[in-house]
C-alpha cells in the first residue's frame, strides 16, 4: 500500500463525491494517527523485547571502549607520574562518556519495560480509531460552519492520544449540533473539495515518509523468524568482536600503569 500516491488527486478528484473524499481523507488520517500512536510504539516495543538485551550489552561495551580509548589518549599525551595524575586522567576519561551513559540508562529502562510499551486493549483501540474517523469526517463536512483549523484537529488528536473517548465525542456532538442549522452551498463545497485535496496530499506524504523510517521498516522483519535468528547471530558476533577489542585496550591500559 502506498497511500501517498494512491489518493484521489488531480482532475479525477472532481469526478468523486465529497462524501467519498471525506471518507478517503478520514481513512488516511486515522491510518497516520494509528501508525504514530499505536503501531509505532508496538513495533518499537517488539524490537526492544527481541534485541534489547543484546543491544544494551553492545552499547555498554562500546561505552567502556570509548572510556578506555579516552584514557589511553590522555595518558599518552599527559605526564602520569603519580596516583594524582592517574586519578585526574581516569576522571577526565569517565567524563567523556557521561552523555553515552545517560543514553544507556534510557535504553536499559526501555528494555525493562518493553513488555508494556505501546500495548493497548484491542477493543479500546478499535473504538478510539472509529471515533477519530467520525470526527474527521464531520470536521470536513460541508455542513460544518466552523473553519477547518489546527486547533480543531488538535483537540481530537489530543483526545485520541490520551485515550479520551469522551473528548472526541464532545467534538462530534458539537459539530452535529452546528450542522443542523447550517445550509449547504456550492461555494462551501468548492472550498471543502480544495481543502480535502490539499489534506489528502499532505497526509498521504506523511504516511509514505513514516513507512520508510524506523520502526515501520521493521514490520516484515519482525514477523520473519529466519531474519530474527540471523539478527541475533549478527549481534552476538558484534559482542564477541567488541569484547576481543576490549581485551586489547585493557592490555594497553595496564601497560600505561592504570
Amino acid at each position: 500500500m502506498n497511500p501517498g500516491n494512491g489518493d484521489i488527486s488531480g482532475s479525477s478528484r472532481h469526478d468523486v463525491s465529497l462524501a467519498t473524499l471525506r471518507e478517503n481523507f478520514a481513512t488516511l488520517y486515522v491510518t497516520l494517527e494509528h501508525m504514530r500512536e499505536v503501531e509505532g510504539p508496538e513495533l518499537h516495543a517488539r524490537y526492544v523485547s527481541l534485541f534489547g538485551g543484546e543491544n544494551l550489552t553492545l552499547f555498554s561495551l562500546a561505552v567502556e571502549a570509548t572510556e578506555m580509548h579516552s584514557l589511553i589518549r590522555l595518558a599518552e599525551r599527559s605526564p602520569c607520574n603519580d596516583d594524582d595524575d592517574r586519578k585526574r586522567i581516569r576522571k577526565e576519561a569517565m567524563a567523556s562518556t557521561i552523555p553515552y551513559r545517560r543514553k544507556m540508562e534510557v535504553r536499559s529502562m526501555e528494555y525493562i519495560v518493553s513488555d508494556v510499551l505501546g500495548v493497548d486493549k484491542a477493543e479500546d483501540t478499535r473504538v478510539m480509531l472509529d471515533l477519530l474517523k467520525r470526527a474527521v469526517v464531520m470536521i470536513f463536512s460541508a455542513c460544518n460552519p466552523r473553519p477547518v483549523t489546527k486547533s480543531l484537529f488538535g483537540k481530537v488528536e489530543g483526545s485520541f492520544r490520551n485515550r479520551d473517548a469522551r473528548g472526541i465525542r464532545s467534538v462530534i456532538d458539537s459539530l452535529r449540533e452546528d450542522s443542523l442549522a447550517c445550509g449547504r452551498c456550492a461555494e462551501r463545497e468548492k472550498r471543502e473539495r480544495e481543502s480535502l485535496g490539499r489534506a489528502l496530499r499532505i497526509v498521504g506524504a506523511e504516511i509514505d515518509e513514516l513507512n520508510v523510517t524506523y520502526p515501520y521498516i521493521m514490520r516484515s522483519r519482525l514477523a520473519d523468524n529466519a531474519w530474527i535468528s540471523l539478527e541475533h547471530d549478527r549481534l552476538q558476533r558484534e559482542i564477541t568482536n567488541l569484547r576481543l577489542k576490549l581485551d586489547e585496550l585493557s592490555a594497553r591500559v595496564r601497560e600505561l600503569g592504570f
